[in-house]
């Protein structure tokens, strides 16, 4: 496909639920800590974060001996149970981003996103 007609189609939504064995707290930080999302999601690249409303963060991807910049700014910040920001990068085909909402739920002795999924 090479566009979406969003009138007719409607606004495009994915919900990806994943249930982690670690608390809110410490999946929140994974993703707002920049030395721990310098290792994970980063993929030991570089790591900018400034997670606050309208903080902006850069992670500097690595791939295939490559730096993939990321770019984003933060729309929500409500820890340890939501997370909200825009993101965009060159390396994604034609430079598209994205609008990201993380819910976290403490779900008996795990962590799961939360079942009403993004708003």
């Amino acid at each position: 496909m090479i566009g979406r007609n969003e009138s007719a189609m409607g606004p495009f939504r994915i919900s990806l639920p994943r249930t982690y064995d670690a608390s809110p707290e410490r999946v929140f930080r994974a993703w707002t800590d920049a030395n721990s999302a310098r290792s994970w999601l980063a993929m030991g690249g570089d790591a900018s974060i400034d997670p606050r409303p309208d903080g902006l963060f850069y992670l500097g991807m690595s791939w295939n001996g490559q730096i993939r910049p990321h770019y984003g700014r933060y729309l929500r910040v409500e820890s340890p149970r939501l997370l909200e920001f825009t993101w965009v990068s060159e390396s994604t085909r034609q430079g598209i981003g994205g609008h990201d909402r993380i819910h976290a739920a403490r779900q008996a002795d795990r962590t799961a996103p939360d079942p009403r999924g993004p708003a």
